[in-house]
């Protein structure tokens, strides 16, 4: 009964959040100045493929922040050392509802990104709700259904696709927009 209701009020929510106008602009690659990443928390060896990619794009003068979803039954034993990273724990900084609590998201939710990147491959309420609230000029994330009312650019993979390879997919899409 209570998932019921919970997946009720997740949707309305969603609804409200995806009727709200807002300007959206698709930028090439080289005038992107700030990049916001979701993604979710799994094993040391993706974060580190992460890391290392978003050091990559750094490279390039990108202001990348990180927002990481980790569940209730994994344990972060290893170590983030990136600052730019807002850890959400959905034991603790998730609401009953699965709404992420506006204390822990407030250092993300602030930033004015060009583009934000949805790297979590399933219909993830999580991620979406971060879409919606987040002052972004363009939102990218996989091809779902789920998707469609939330994010602005939608691109296929297959389920057996990685975090980075999708974000390599990203960032070639972008370098050939406008050019």
């Amino acid at each position: 009964m209570f998932e019921t209701l919970k997946k009720i009020r997740q949707e309305r929510l969603v609804k409200r959040l995806s009727s709200v106008k807002r300007a959206r602009v698709m930028r090439n690659f080289d005038n992107i100045k700030i990049i916001g990443i979701v993604f979710n928390i799994t094993t040391e060896a993706n974060w580190t493929k992460l890391s290392n990619y978003v050091k990559e794009l750094e490279s390039y003068g990108k202001k990348v922040y990180l927002v990481g979803i980790i569940d209730n039954k994994e344990k972060l034993n290893f170590i983030i050392t990136n600052t730019k990273v807002t850890i959400v724990h959905r034991k603790k900084d998730v609401s009953c509802f699965g709404i992420p609590k506006r204390s822990r998201m407030k250092k993300f939710l602030s930033k004015k990104f060009d583009v934000l990147i949805n790297t979590i491959n399933d219909d993830d309420f999580f991620s979406r709700i971060v879409a919606l609230r987040s002052l972004a000029k363009l939102r990218v994330a996989t091809d779902t259904p789920a998707h469609k009312e939330v994010y602005d650019l939608l691109i296929k993979v297959d389920s057996k696709t990685s975090e980075t390879e999708f974000l390599k997919q990203v960032i070639n899409i972008l370098f050939d927009i406008n050019k």
